[in-house]
């Protein structure tokens, strides 16, 4: 990007600020270590408090119901998107009521996405998966189009996916996930 932007006026401001910082190798090694050592504790801090929350909350029947639809349906990869998938909006519901009921903080960053099958009208689908999430349609990502094996619809209104972004709370839920099939 500096070769880029190298003949605009700012750019030379820029490069003495970053100058006057040491970017050294080692430096920012240090910096990557400090961070990574901040991150380890935050999430050791969300394993902790998914432990409290599991005692407090282990016998609400959609506490540990949305965490056993997680555990069937849910993205269980280390990565910090909270995302669960279905074609049955009622499985996707749990999840999302309990996402309002126990993460009302969190709650608001909930987005939608949707996998049509190139016979499906996006609009059509779009407002069922809406109405049936009760959800805006300005919290859905754009509808992704896939070409299935056959041509014509095998889903009537496509696969809909609840996603959040945050690892903290992927952190807590796998926790609990794990608490709950441990009980059990």
């Amino acid at each position: 990007m500096s070769f880029w932007f190298k003949n605009f006026d700012w750019a030379s401001d820029i490069s003495k600020v970053n100058h006057t910082f040491n970017y050294s190798p080692e430096k920012m090694c240090k910096m990557r270590e400090a961070r990574r050592r901040q991150l380890d504790a935050l999430y050791e801090d969300a394993r902790q408090e998914a432990i409290k929350e599991y005692l407090e909350r282990k016998h609400s029947p959609l506490f540990v119901a949305a965490l056993m639809v997680y555990a069937g349906e849910g993205d269980k990869t280390e990565s910090g998107l909270v995302r669960i998938v279905n074609t049955d909006p009622r499985i996707l519901l749990v999840f999302k009521h309990f996402l309002e009921k126990y993460y009302p903080d969190i709650f608001p960053k909930l987005r939608v996405s949707i996998l049509l099958y190139p016979d499906l009208e996006t609009a059509i689908c779009l407002d069922w998966w809406a109405k049936s999430l009760g959800v805006d349609t300005s919290q859905f990502h754009k509808p992704v189009r896939i070409v299935g094996r056959h041509k014509t619809r095998r889903l009537q209104y496509g696969v809909a996916s609840i996603i959040i972004s945050n690892k903290v709370l992927k952190t807590k839920i796998l926790k609990l996930i794990d608490l709950v099939l441990k009980d059990l």
